[in-house]
Order: structure tokens, then C-alpha cells, then sequence
């Protein structure tokens, strides 16, 4: 057909400088009841006590003889594009600033969340329309 056919999406993504996968698994969790439901249906509990472990095991000098080191892996061919991984510091002002200029057309204020990522979205219509999509 010869029709040039492109999507977006949008992920949300843990960055493990921030926080480590349980936290990040009980916030998706509670953002999927909220959107689904309006309650969050298992409250999140914040206990260290989970992870620490109670009583260190002895094993078995057996154990050795089960494991081998593995030959060097094959280089991995090279990347089309390599994937650049930042986290930027925004100030208040500029985030209030933000959700001042994405407000609803009810006239209800967005959250953090929706005014970034509204932005975002802005920008990369507004440079796919340039044609400079293929930069992100």
C-alpha cells in the first residue's frame, strides 16, 4: 500500500537508583485499582522486616560440585540504536508551572503525572510533525 504506518506508546518503567521492584510493584498495583476502581484494594505495607532474612543457612560443600562456570558469552551484535537511561531533578516551580497549564476542560487541576507527561506528549507530536520523530 505503500503507506507509512508508525505508533506511540507509553511505559511506565522503574529505575532502580529510585526504587527497588517491590515498591514499584505495590505503586502499578494501587494505580490499576485506582483507575479500575477508585479504592485501592490491598493496602501497602512498608516493613523492612519482610526482606530480612531470619536465619542464615550452612550449605552443604556439595553445593559446589552442582554449579560450573560458564563458558564467555558470544559478543551481542551491535545495536541499531543505543538507549539512554536519565533522571532530571524538576524544581516545584516548574512543576506547578506545568500543572497550571494543563488544566482540565472542566476545570479541574492535573496531577503531577498528567501535566509531565501531557508535556511530553506535546513534544513529541510537535517534533513529529517536523519530522524529527526518529530522534527520540
Amino acid at each position: 500500500y505503500g503507506a507509512q504506518v508508525w505508533s506511540n506508546g507509553l511505559a511506565c518503567i522503574q529505575d532502580h537508583r529510585i526504587t527497588d521492584g517491590y515498591s514499584a510493584n505495590m505503586f502499578l498495583e494501587a494505580w490499576a485499582d485506582m483507575t479500575t476502581s477508585g479504592t485501592i484494594s490491598v493496602t501497602p505495607t512498608f516493613r523492612r522486616s519482610i526482606l530480612s532474612p531470619r536465619r542464615l543457612g550452612l550449605p552443604d560443600k556439595s553445593f559446589n560440585d552442582l554449579y560450573r562456570v560458564a563458558p564467555p558469552a558470544l559478543p551481542y551484535p551491535p545495536r541499531a540504536h543505543e538507549y539512554v537511561g536519565r533522571i532530571y531533578y524538576m524544581k516545584a516551580e516548574a512543576m506547578a508551572s506545568l500543572q497550571a497549564l494543563a488544566i482540565s476542560s472542566h476545570g479541574t487541576k492535573r496531577t503531577k503525572f498528567e501535566a509531565f507527561s501531557g508535556c511530553m506528549w506535546k513534544a513529541m507530536a510537535k517534533s513529529a510533525g517536523e519530522g524529527k520523530l526518529g530522534r527520540w
